[in-house]
């Protein structure tokens, strides 16, 4: 007996199916954490499970978009709404579909067809990343699981070795092609003066940032959760955004989603036209500065909560009977939402 698998992107015009044995469910799933994924896809990492190349078929094609991210694997994005679908070989023996694009009807979940069993391609993070705070038990590898486990030891510290933010200087960010390339200057030291500021600079002149879990933010990014920080524009400048293609992903709200074209990263999202602030992706900041610029605030207690139920595919993010999840400061510590 077979079952018949699935998906596509958030706007429809790509869709894909394949069919594996009833007794092989829930698959095997990995997370791999490479730069490669993360640049690409536009979040920290990405969930992947493998698709039997005989059975898997793509319609939409006229949408797709192949991107070599590297001289051995393809990856593939929609045109219009920019989610990450797939990548490949490129010789038709392999090909990994992202999770997040799974159809998911009544009565299924993630749980009943996929299990992560490791996680890859931690030496690509900043010290250990997004691993270090989930707590689902599964393996962490250096690169693949021959070249051995990854150890976080060298990045255990106190809280009195916490990074603390400087005045002044600037992050810069973009997507895998370079085609998208930005700065973000910090807020002078007066931005309590300034009425557009002061609403959006915390915690010692830090960007506010939050893990968001909500589906469309999964199902147009490809990625099994979502971190934004919450920037003014007015300290955003674009060094090159020819690439740039813009996705209304709701039917009744003016929001705007931005990703690159070319590689399918998706790298901010707006409330509205000339909104005052953008959501940017954390994942496309340069790494080794993000403990310094952004602090982690609590998920809303009650937002959202149909959205949030994921099941137990992301082991440890979910805190409640409600299964809210919860939010991490990116130095560690650990914020519990309010009851």
């Amino acid at each position: 007996m077979s079952t018949t698998i699935q998906g596509g992107c958030h706007c429809g015009s790509v869709r894909y199916k394949f069919s594996v044995e009833s007794s092989t469910l829930p698959l095997d799933a990995d997370y791999c954490h490479c730069d490669d994924c993360r640049l690409t896809i536009g979040g920290f990492c990405g969930l992947y499970v493998e698709a039997p190349v005989a059975t898997f078929t793509l319609t939409g094609t006229g949408a797709l978009v192949r991107y070599n991210s590297s001289s051995r694997l393809t990856r593939t994005h929609c045109s219009k709404c920019g989610t990450s679908i797939t990548a490949d070989d490129n010789k038709g023996v392999k090909v990994s579909v992202i999770v997040s694009t799974f159809d998911l009807f009544s009565g299924v979940a993630y749980d009943s067809l996929v299990k992560p069993v490791y996680h890859i391609f931690v030496k690509d993070t900043w010290r250990g990343g997004v691993t270090t705070i989930i707590d689902d038990g599964l393996p962490r590898y250096k690169a693949f699981k021959q070249d051995g486990l990854w150890m976080d030891d060298a990045v255990t510290k106190s809280p009195s070795e916490e990074i603390q933010p400087t005045s002044g200087g600037e992050i810069t960010g973009g997507c895998h092609c370079k085609g998208i390339q930005f700065t973000v200057r910090r807020a002078p030291d007066t931005w309590a003066d300034d009425p557009v500021l002061v609403k959006w600079i915390k915690h010692g002149n830090r960007f506010s940032a939050i893990h968001c879990f909500c589906d469309t933010c999964r199902q147009v990014s490809g990625a099994p959760f979502w971190t934004w920080a919450f920037v003014p524009y007015k300290l955003i400048t674009f060094t090159s955004n020819s690439t740039e293609r813009i996705y209304r992903s709701s039917a009744t709200k003016p929001c705007e989603r931005r990703f690159c074209g070319t590689c399918g990263c998706t790298f901010s999202y707006t409330a509205s036209p000339g909104f005052e602030m953008w959501d940017m992706s954390v994942a496309t900041f340069d790494q080794t500065k993000v403990e310094e610029w952004l602090s982690f605030r609590p998920a809303p207690a009650g937002e959202d909560l149909a959205d949030e139920a994921l099941g137990s595919y992301i082991h440890g993010w979910l805190d409640s009977p409600e299964r809210r999840p919860i939010s991490y400061a990116v130095d560690g510590e650990k914020y519990n939402p309010t009851p």
